[in-house]
């Protein structure tokens, strides 16, 4: 069957010249990172509609809070109070620790007996920052290669919403939520391996390093090895002050097989972060402390490992350019074809075809958006709604002046029927009213008899001799 394509082309003219012109310009517009801003308020907002994770029990925070801050007397408190924390931590045999407080130097009293933990516990992790400004860790943690990375990626927004694994490329530095995440894995008998696209596995996860043009995201710095942060929730973890833990006032197993996180969580501290609920929870916006942040990251690596959830997939690139194209193609031909199906119908009925198919059809994408990031993946929502709007719209446009077109060309062969028309009309009034001239040799209408005749010419000759003066009057005037 072969199909008149010259046909098709005159039928469906209008959904072939818009669609694509609307498609290709939202495209370039996306890639230039115009609508990155909007797509990453979607996924906020996806964040924040997505029903609350339970609290993960694996994890226990021991957070400084402002009165614990004041009860210490400043913040960084000294190495004794901090090594009798390590030690009642220590004594209930949690699976790790992470000391997520930099440790660079010494601060009297109780060094020796700091330093004594430090080299007593194998699953403590300390902290420092390798990207700049540079914030070294503690020697002795370093040396037993304990130590990780606090390092945190921030959008050009201010928000956080990608976890990092490893800083630098090409060097073992792990970020504090990995490593003690993989101390627990391990105790559990689930040890790290490399897929075969050099990607970190661990269990059923594998961890695609994210690439710079992931989801919503256009040329963004991708360096080390990031990936997009799942989080839990707001809130959503065991949080216990360092106050309570000097004066033994936790429950004696609290720690026992959890990893536990040391950190500062008191707002002075200024070590907190916008993230996808920040804006929901309040004016001013609420921040998240930078330990809650690892914690959201170990919990989600220990969790995909485990199988009971997935990391944030996305499309490709040439999928996501596909559903651009097909939203709107799928658009167009439906107002087309509505569109074409009558000459009576009003453009106003058309305008109100079109804004509902747009209305319909965005509703739709951005419900398929969410019900698939509950699922695990986040895909361009914010261009496939601007794509069907903008198609819909656009297709509005064309067919009115299309119909405008028309309008004028009819306009104008009427106006030369019209013409045509009344100068042949006005020829046959000319050829009707129009009187005949007499030919100049025709006789009369009424010849005269011979008596008639004859008494004309006596008239004449009378006439004629009245005219001419007579010799007497003539003499007269002369005297």
């Amino acid at each position: 069957m072969q199909i008149n394509l010259k046909k098709v082309a005159s039928q469906w003219h209008g959904a072939i010249v818009v669609a694509p012109v609307v498609s290709l310009g939202i495209l370039a517009v996306r890639a230039l990172g115009w609508m990155q801003p909007l797509e990453l308020a979607a996924l906020d907002l996806f964040f924040q509609l997505r029903p609350p994770a339970t609290t993960d029990e694996r994890i226990v925070i021991v957070g400084a809070t402002e009165r614990d801050i004041e009860n210490l007397g400043g913040w960084p408190t000294n190495d004794w109070i901090l090594a009798r924390t390590l030690d009642k931590i220590k004594a209930q045999q949690p699976r790790a620790i992470g000391l997520d407080i930099y440790r660079n130097r010494s601060i009297a009293p109780g060094s020796q007996k700091l330093e004594r933990i430090f080299r007593s516990t194998p699953n403590l992790i300390g902290v420092e920052k390798v990207v700049s400004p540079i914030i070294p860790p503690s020697a002795t943690l370093k040396s037993l290669n304990q130590s990780s990375s606090s390092d945190v990626t921030l959008d050009s927004d201010g928000v956080l919403r990608r976890a990092i694994l490893f800083p630098l490329p090409g060097q073992n530095i792990q970020s504090l939520g990995l490593a003690v995440a993989l101390i627990y894995l391990h105790s559990r008998g689930v040890p790290p391996q490399t897929a075969e696209n050099g990607a970190l596995r661990l269990g059923a996860a594998t961890f695609k390093p994210f690439e710079s043009g992931d989801g919503g995201y256009v040329n963004v710095n991708a360096g080390g090895y990031q990936i997009l942060l799942d989080f839990r929730g707001v809130s959503k973890f065991k949080i216990v002050s360092l106050t309570n833990v000097l004066h033994d006032r936790v429950p004696k197993a609290l720690f026992r097989d959890r990893i536990v996180l040391i950190g500062g969580i008191a707002p002075s501290l200024n070590d907190a972060f916008f993230t996808p609920y920040s804006r929901s929870e309040g004016d001013p916006p609420m921040r998240t402390s930078g330990v809650e942040i690892q914690a959201h990251l170990a919990s989600q690596i220990i969790a995909t490992a485990f199988g009971r959830r997935s990391n944030i997939l996305v499309w490709n690139d040439a999928l996501e350019s596909f559903s651009i194209i097909a939203n709107s193609t799928i658009v167009a031909l439906a107002i087309w074809q509505w569109g074409r199906g009558s000459k009576k119908r009003s453009a106003s009925k058309l305008l109100y075809v079109a804004l509902a198919v747009a209305t319909i059809g965005g509703t739709g994408i951005a419900i398929g958006s969410y019900a698939l990031f509950l699922g695990g993946w986040w895909v361009p929502v914010v261009p496939a709604i601007l794509a069907t709007v903008g198609t819909a719209h656009c297709l509005v446009i064309y067919i009115a002046a299309g119909n405008l077109r028309k309008a004028a060309r009819e306009s104008e062969i009427l106006r030369s029927q019209l013409a045509t028309t009344a100068s042949q009309l006005e020829a046959k009034i000319v050829r009707e009213n129009a009187l005949p001239e007499p030919s100049p040799k025709s006789p009369p209408a009424h010849p005269l008899s011979p008596e008639q005749e004859k008494n004309r010419q006596r008239l004449k000759e009378r006439y004629k001799e009245r005219r001419e003066p007579s010799s007497n009057d003539s003499t007269f005037n002369r005297d």
